[in-house]
């Protein structure tokens, strides 16, 4: 991108469009894991290095993506080394700091739980059955 730019519109801007080929509905490879998280901290670097005035945003976006990518199993070690603010950004304090205290307990599960995080993806999939998205 020549020009990326970041703004807050006023109106609601979300579509949520049904596409079984998407990516987040493959296996989650090692390489496929990898080149997510590159094209997920790229956006992070710009906002950060661009729009200071959505840090919180920015870190709260990142955290909760992260969190999704270790409750489907990728491995922490993987997520962890993605960059150089991921431990920080997945440290308990700043996840509760950021985003909430059960979040925090909740990543931290996945991250260190193997049993918490397949029935944490058994829930989220089946959430997802009722209200018709899958």
């Amino acid at each position: 991108l020549k020009n990326p730019s970041v703004a807050v519109t006023g109106s609601p801007t979300y579509y949520y469009c049904l596409n079984h080929a998407s990516i987040t509905r493959k296996p989650l490879t090692e390489k496929a894991l990898t080149e997510q998280l590159k094209a997920l901290f790229w956006c992070y670097d710009y906002v950060k290095a661009n729009r200071r005035d959505f840090d919180r945003d920015n870190r709260n976006f990142i955290i909760r993506y992260l969190s999704l990518y270790l409750e489907r199993g990728a491995p922490a070690t993987t997520v962890l080394k993605a960059h150089a603010d991921s431990a920080t950004l997945l440290g308990f304090n700043e996840m509760k700091r950021v985003t909430s205290t059960r979040f925090a307990m909740h990543t931290a599960m996945c991250m260190h739980s193997p049993l918490y995080r397949r029935v944490a993806t058994a829930g989220r999939l089946l959430i997802r059955r009722l209200q018709g998205k899958d």
